[in-house]
């Protein structure tokens, strides 16, 4: 069972603005996750996996989804 120190949840303030080129990755994203969390936020949405080297931008764009739902964001990473 994972426990989540509310201390670290974050509430980030970025939006896809804070987000230049990628045009095709945004829009992909607004299409499965963000419009249809937006349209039915009563229902369980399914997740998006993302997937790519270090340092191609993964967080950022989870965390900037985040911002544009003002939902929290929490970085997992993974252990040995």
């Amino acid at each position: 069972m994972l426990v989540v120190d509310p201390e670290t949840i974050e509430r980030p303030q970025l939006s896809f603005k804070n987000i230049i080129g990628v045009e095709a990755v945004k829009q992909r994203i607004t299409d499965v996750v963000l419009t249809p969390i937006q349209q039915h936020p009563d229902r369980q949405i399914g997740g998006v996996l993302m997937f790519g080297p270090p340092g191609c931008g993964k967080t950022f764009f989870a965390r900037t989804l985040a911002g544009e739902l003002k939902a929290g964001f929490v970085s997992i990473e993974m252990g040995a």
